[in-house]
């Protein structure tokens, strides 16, 4: 389930962005609040893995909202009326500019984009914990991705040799090569 804040100060914004969201978009659950304030109360407790983010607001702008945040984890998503702040939200490092109205297709699009970041990163600590797990007996790891399946080298201290693959989703990881001396 993919956790939503949607931060504007326009009721009839808000409404419509929430329904949008709960039609166009599988798997998500959303919380919405009209004040940015009230949201940066509400960080911790909701813990969002995707910030719907208005630009201009009366109490804080969108840009100060994420400056006020002490750890950023999550993606963000502006929605404005205004082309003029793009560059900008670029350079905060959001996922996606998306202007109001929000179209539906552009909406799926950046969702989808984001739950694709959320699965990598969650594969990451997934791996970064077998990894951590199996110290000191692994000396190096190199990994190669295709997009969909990660393949990583582990060398053990005896000299071993072997091949793990994992699938991107996070949904399996199978040793597909014992020892690489006796494959090669």
């Amino acid at each position: 389930m993919i956790k939503i804040l949607v931060i504007d100060d326009e009721p009839d914004a808000l409404e419509v962005l929430e329904w949008k969201l709960k039609k166009y978009c599988d798997d998500v659950s959303v919380v919405t609040c009209s004040s940015p304030k009230k949201a940066l109360k509400m960080m911790s407790s909701i813990n969002p893995h995707i910030v719907f983010l208005d630009i201009q607001m009366p109490e804080m702008d969108g840009f100060s909202f994420l400056r006020e945040v002490s750890i950023r984890s999550f993606e963000v998503i502006f929605t404005t009326a205004f082309e003029e702040f793009a560059l900008k939200a670029i350079k905060e490092n959001a996922l996606s500019y998306l202007l109001k109205p929000v179209d539906r297709y552009e909406l799926i699009d950046a969702v989808e984009k984001a739950r694709k970041n959320l699965y990598r990163d969650n594969l990451a600590l997934k791996m970064d914990a077998l990894l951590y797990s199996m110290k000191p007996s692994v000396q190096k790891i190199n990994i190669s991705a295709d997009g969909k399946i990660l393949y990583f080298l582990l060398y053990t201290p005896t000299g071993g040799q072997h091949i793990y693959k994992c699938n991107i989703d996070g949904s399996g990881l199978t040793k597909i090569v014992n020892d690489v001396d006796e494959f090669s």
